[in-house]
């Protein structure tokens, strides 16, 4: 374990105003054994320990140089990780998305890869830590690839995206049943968007909302929202002016709109009935975001800052940008997922790359 403090005095973002006197702390570095390259965001259990995924690594090989399959791990806030669940391809393989935590206090997740179908997994944690995979996708036709972050419905269902597959191999939205039964309720046909990445997010109304990454009316990418019955409306759809290619997931803010970021243009909101507008413009892939007080959101940038290693960014709701932090490569470089607000006042998230072996790292910004 390596834990330092760096304090870093200037800072840019795109066309943002300066920071100062932020402090980021490396609470680990992930080494190939323990797990490598996390992409999913953290989440926060009862126990006050923060839970998250690696793409690669853990302990299973099956033959002199391969790429291992990925872990769970859980860490505590002062840089203590314990390694969960290690991926074997039968049982899961590369998590790559947020996990969930359940009504129940289960810890919730997908894979994009592996199972009996080898077509990805859903899984389930419980706190004592025992591992069960809840289902497999079975064909291309349920989905593949990607499976996003899952949301939970009122009647204990799991709702999801898959980056491709259905009826046209554009992606899909499905439900998973409470005996594990995956149904397709949505085949993306590009004209009602292609490619979901982010999973769901639930409104007030009780409906889901989500993006495309492409497809829609000018294939730049929609928003959509979809009832518990599988039916699916197309809200707006992104044509450059208002973004490009959405990828993190949306959030509910406390406003009623839901906020989001694209891969070029930055961030933008969007309302239940389909107003779509640019809020910042943020350069190099920002993550999903976290509202901390009302019209205040963070998130991370995979690339750009000082170091060109990625950044922790600050807008708010009228559009103004600061840059908070950018990543040296010793703390960590690359974030590919969001930032989790955690019960202490502080952010956490992960690192994609960097850290004392370059397998990524989880790292704790400390506001100031």
């Amino acid at each position: 374990m390596n834990i330092s403090k760096i304090i870093l005095m200037s800072l840019t973002l795109a066309l943002a105003p300066l920071a100062r006197g932020q402090i980021v702390e490396s609470l680990y570095s992930f080494h190939m054994r323990e797990g490598n390259s996390p992409k999913g965001s953290l989440v926060q259990g009862s126990d006050g320990c923060f839970y998250g995924t690696t793409d690669q690594g853990g302990t299973h090989v099956d033959y002199p140089g391969h790429i291992l399959y990925g872990t769970v791990f859980k860490i505590s806030t002062n840089g203590t990780l314990t390694t969960l669940v290690v991926f074997n391809g039968s049982n899961g393989e590369e998590p790559n998305g947020e996990l969930l935590v359940g009504k129940d206090g289960n810890i919730y997740g997908t894979t994009a890869w592996g199972g009996k179908y080898h077509n990805g997994t859903i899984f389930k944690i419980t706190p004592k830590g025992h591992f069960t995979t809840l289902a497999s996708f079975y064909s291309l036709r349920g989905g593949n690839w990607e499976k996003g972050v899952l949301a939970e419905g009122k009647k204990g269902e799991f709702y999801g995206t898959a980056h491709n597959g259905g009826d046209f191999n554009f992606g899909t939205v499905f439900r998973m049943k409470k005996n594990g039964l995956l149904e397709t309720l949505v085949s993306f046909n590009e004209t009602n968007g292609s490619y979901p990445s982010s999973g769901l997010v639930e409104g007030k109304d009780g409906c889901f909302y989500g993006t495309t990454e492409q497809g829609g009316q000018y294939g730049l990418g929609t928003v959509f929202k979809i009832t518990e019955q599988g039916s699916l409306t197309t809200l707006a759809s992104f044509d450059n002016v208002n973004g490009a290619y959405p990828r993190g997931k949306l959030l509910l803010a406390n406003d009623g709109w839901f906020y989001g970021t694209s891969q070029y243009f930055g961030a933008f909101k969007v309302s239940t009935n389909g107003i779509l507008a640019l809020l910042g413009f943020i350069n190099g892939e920002p993550s999903s975001l976290i509202e901390t007080t009302p019209g205040n959101f963070f998130g991370t940038t995979r690339v750009n800052g000082d170091y060109g290693s990625g950044t922790v960014f600050k807008v708010t709701a009228d559009g103004s940008l600061e840059a908070l932090i950018s990543f040296n490569v010793v703390n960590g470089a690359y974030p590919q997922a969001g930032l989790i607000l955690g019960t202490d006042g502080n952010f956490y998230g992960t690192t994609y790359r960097g850290g004392s072996d370059g397998g990524g790292t989880v790292f704790r910004v400390i506001p100031r």
